[in-house]
C-alpha cells in the first residue's frame, strides 16, 4: 500500500505516532513484528529477515513514490508495518500502476489504537491507479469502511479432487501413523474410482508436449498481447526471473512446477504453475494461454499433478476458465480469502467486478507471505 508525502506526515489525531516509509534499517523490527503476528511459522528469525529483505527491498518493481510503510508509536519504535508491492499493468492497452498490500502487521498492544487505520489510509492515498489486498472477514469490513470494495468473483476458489480417498485421508486430521496404515486402502479405493471412468482424472490429448516454462517463454507469451481482457499484468524477462526465483525458494508451499504445453510442432498452447506436494493438495498459481486451448491445458495440469502424487488441486477462479472447470466437476468456495480492490477509476473497478481482468495469485499477495 502506498503513500504520498502528505499522507506520510504525522496527522493531528495521531500525535502519539506517525506513518513513514520503510527503510532497510527497519527490517529487524519488521521481522520482530512478523514473529509476533505469526508465531506458528517454522522459519527461523534470520531466514525470515532475509526473506523480508528480498520482498520489501529486493523486488524489481521498486518505486520511490510507492514505499512500504511502517508505523512508529514513538520515535524509533516500529509497532506496525504494511508492505507495498507496486505492479505495472495495462488497462485497455494503456500503462498503469497497481499496488498490492502485504505483510500487514501491528503489535498486539497497538491493535486498539488507530495504527492500522493510519497505515491503510496512507496506502490508499498513494499515486497508484489501483490498490489491491487480500484478507479475512474482518479485513474486508475494515477495507469497505475506507470506501474499498470486495471482488466476489475473484474471491472464489476452485477445488478439484484427483484422488478422493487420498484427499479425505490427508484432510482427516488423524495421527501420521494412522494415516500411514490407511494409505494402502485409500490407494485401492482411488484405483477403483479411476478405473470406473468417473472422471476424477482427465487424459489430455496424446500429442501434447511438455517443456519447462522459463521466464523468457512466459514474458514472450505476455508480450504477444493475446489476452483480450481489459486489465492484464505487464511482465518482462527480468521481473519474471526474479518472481520465479522467489516462488521456487518457497519450499514450504511445495515444489514449484513450471510447465509449458506445446503441440507436436512446438507451438505454445498454454502454461501453468503450481506447487506440488505429493499426498497433499497442490496450489495452482496461474493457468495461461489462448482460450481455445484452455481445456487441453487444464487436462494436462490434472494429469501432471496426478502422475506426481497430488491428491487434489486448488486455485483462484479465473473467469474464462469457468466452463472448463465446471465440465470437470470442480468444486467452488468463497470466503477463505477475499479479494479487496480500491480505485477512483469506476471503469477499472467495474472491469474487475465483471471478471474482465487477469488477476491470478501471481498478481495477489498470497505468494509473498513469509
Amino acid at each position: 500500500m502506498t503513500a504520498t508525502a502528505a499522507a506520510l506526515a504525522p496527522r493531528p489525531e495521531a500525535r502519539a505516532g506517525r506513518v513513514r516509509a520503510l527503510t532497510p534499517a527497519d527490517l529487524p523490527a519488521v521481522a520482530r513484528l512478523h514473529a509476533l503476528a505469526f508465531p506458528a511459522r517454522r522459519m527461523g528469525a534470520a531466514e525470515v529477515e532475509q526473506y523480508l529483505a528480498e520482498i520489501f527491498c529486493g523486488h524489481p518493481w521498486q518505486d520511490d513514490a510507492l514505499p512500504s510503510l511502517v508505523y512508529e508509536s514513538r520515535p524509533g519504535h516500529v509497532s506496525g508495518c504494511l508492505g507495498v508491492m507496486p505492479r505495472p499493468m495495462l488497462f485497455r492497452g494503456r500503462p498503469m500502476t497497481a499496488a498490492i498490500s502485504h505483510h500487514f502487521m501491528v503489535e498486539p498492544d497497538q491493535r486498539a489504537t488507530l495504527a492500522a487505520v493510519h497505515l491503510v489510509r496512507a496506502f490508499l492515498s498513494g499515486p497508484q491507479q489501483l490498490s489491491m489486498a487480500e484478507g479475512n472477514d474482518l479485513s474486508r469490513k475494515f477495507w469497505e469502511g475506507l470506501h474499498g470494495t470486495t471482488s466476489f468473483l475473484y474471491s472464489l476458489h476452485w477445488f478439484r479432487p484427483l484422488r478422493p480417498a487420498g484427499w479425505a485421508l490427508a484432510m482427516s486430521g488423524w495421527p501420521r501413523p494412522v494415516r500411514t496404515l490407511a494409505q494402502p486402502l485409500a490407494a485401492a479405493i482411488d484405483a477403483v474410482v479411476r478405473r470406473s471412468g468417473r472422471g476424477w482424472s482427465a487424459a489430455p490429448p496424446a500429442d501434447l508436449l511438455t517443456a519447462p516454462l522459463d521466464a523468457a517463454t512466459l514474458a514472450a507469451a505476455f508480450e504477444g498481447g493475446r489476452d483480450a481482457r481489459a486489465l492484464v499484468p505487464k511482465y518482462d524477462g527480468a521481473s519474471l526471473r526474479w518472481l520465479l526465483q522467489v516462488l521456487t525458494g518457497k519450499t514450504s508451499s511445495g515444489d514449484l512446477q513450471q510447465v509449458a504445453v506445446r503441440d507436436s510442432r512446438g507451438r505454445l498452447l498454454g502454461w501453468y504453475l503450481y506447487y506440488l506436494r505429493p499426498g497433499r493438495a497442490g496450489e495452482v498459481l496461474q493457468i495461461g494461454g489462448p482460450p481455445q486451448h484452455a481445456a487441453a491445458t487444464f487436462d494436462h495440469l490434472l494429469a501432471h499433478a496426478h502422475a506426481r502424487g497430488a491428491v487434489a488441486l486448488s486455485g483462484r477462479l479465473e473467469p474464462p476458465l469457468v466452463p472448463v472447470l465446471a465440465a470437470r466437476r470442480c468444486l467452488f468456495r468463497a470466503g477463505a480469502s477475499w479479494m479487496l480492490v480500491h480505485s477512483s477509476n469506476r471503469d477499472l473497478v467495474d472491469a474487475i467486478h465483471r471478471g474482465d481482468a487477469l488477476l491470478s495469485p501471481l498478481e495477489g499477495e498470497w505468494w509473498m507471505s513469509a
